[in-house]
């Protein structure tokens, strides 16, 4: 019985495990998270702060996610006070649903 009890609590433990895939929305998110912790030890230039970024972004998102394609927009073509606006937008609209990025948020007008 306890056997029986052990393989459900496993079963539905991978069940749930795989039905919470993180986006790359929220996966860029938390590198914005990764950036205040590393300003907080060192205080980081603009470009550094872009650098850190863009590195983690290359390195861990296919260039071809909608989230991916929204940061090389906003980056690259807006100016920084209507870029987290934008970027919100898209992966609301994407994501159909709320989303938000505190850490992007006060960041992102600095890089």
């Amino acid at each position: 019985m306890l056997l029986l009890k052990n393989i459900l609590l496993f079963v539905t433990l991978v069940t749930l495990t795989s039905c919470s895939k993180v986006n790359d929305f929220d996966l860029i998110c938390g590198y914005f998270d990764k950036l205040v912790v590393e300003n907080n030890k060192k205080e980081l230039s603009p470009d550094q702060k872009y650098h850190f970024i863009n590195s983690l972004v290359k390195e861990n998102i296919t260039s071809t996610s909608p989230a991916v394609e929204s940061w090389n927009a906003v980056i690259g073509f807006l100016p920084a006070e209507g870029r987290y606006d934008l970027y919100k937008g898209a992966a609301e609209v994407t994501l159909n649903t709320p989303w938000q990025c505190s850490s992007m948020q006060n960041l992102l007008k600095d890089i």
